[in-house]
């Protein structure tokens, strides 16, 4: 089993390639897929925004601020310790579920339980079904199961954020995306992606968009709260505002040339793939000509020797 094989089919998924039907077989291939899921949603239902609100603050986060279980909010009302731990949380339970299905089914799998992960982050079976609205975990979702897409997603992401500074439409904006930059990736590269993957990306973006309802009603009311984070990182007095604007305009054309750069290596990177694999069965064409056709001569060869032969035994 090379390293191919196990990303793309896993442990499980490597010994169905010989699937007999068996009662043990079919018990043992569902089996597998309940744990993705169950097990993805109960890591998903892990929400450490609560956890450290509650043990570290003595108050739920989801009675403070925007009321969301999550960074932002963990952000906006504890400070960035806070939302420094809750975000290693949400990435280390995402992290978890995309091993545990890459293990047992592969990228199969992990599409299962990162999306279950998801789905117990914003209605975790822990907290009466009241978490938070997931972002994060789609991010490393994203990130891990489809890189090409992340990195052309993250930029726009970053660009909506610095210049409008709005978290919730930057997030809305990148699910709107997803699904669309999702679909042209697997066209430049149909041999990485799983097929039934769309419908998983669509799932995510329909759930994480419907999550920002209340921010939409917020936004069109011009009641959302605003996240300047480039303020943040500006030490130092700016009283006229110019090097954060400076800084805003670089980060900004920094980010779209990322994403081009991203999109334009993607597509080189699959010509070359393309072009090798075409090359490949030429030569593996040619080579099977070759032996036919030496095979024909050898038959051809011998069918004149024999006729020869006969001529010379009907003279003597």
């Amino acid at each position: 089993m090379t390293f191919s094989d196990f990303w793309y089919q896993g442990l499980l998924g490597c010994y169905f390639a010989d699937f007999e039907g068996t009662a043990f077989d079919i018990f043992m291939f569902f089996a597998g897929y309940i744990v993705c899921i169950i097990g993805g949603y109960l890591l998903g239902s892990v929400n450490a925004a609560i956890i450290i609100s509650k043990y570290r603050y003595k108050r739920d986060i989801r009675d403070s601020g925007s009321g969301n279980a999550g960074t932002t909010n963990m952000l906006r009302t504890y400070g960035g310790d806070a939302a420094k731990w809750t975000l290693i949380g949400d990435i280390a339970k995402t992290v978890a579920a995309y091993l545990l299905g890459t293990i047992l089914f592969g990228i199969r799998g992990a599409w299962f339980s990162c999306t279950m992960c998801i789905i117990g982050h914003c209605f975790p079976i822990f907290y009466k079904f009241k978490g938070g609205k997931g972002m994060v975990c789609v991010g490393v979702t994203v990130l891990m199961l489809d890189p090409v897409a992340f990195g052309i997603l993250f930029p726009i992401f970053v660009i909506i954020l610095v210049g409008m500074k709005y978290m919730s439409l930057a997030s809305i904006m990148g699910m709107l995306f997803y699904p669309l930059v999702h679909q042209l990736v697997m066209v430049y590269q149909p041999n990485r992606y799983w097929p039934m993957s769309t419908f998983f990306a669509v799932i995510i973006s329909l759930l994480v968009i419907w999550r920002h309802y209340p921010n939409m009603k917020r936004l069109m009311d011009k009641k959302e709260s605003k996240t300047d984070l480039v303020a943040k990182m500006i030490k130092g007095d700016d009283p006229d505002g110019k090097r954060q604007r400076r800084l805003e305009r670089l980060i900004m054309f920094i980010c779209v040339c990322v994403a081009i750069l991203v999109f334009v290596l993607a597509v080189f990177v699959n010509y070359k793939k393309t072009e090798s694999s075409v090359s490949d069965d030429t030569s593996e064409e040619t080579s099977a000509s070759a032996e036919s056709g030496g095979g024909d001569t050898d038959a051809n060869t011998g069918a004149a020797s024999e006729y020869v032969t006969d001529e010379d035994t009907g003279n003597e």
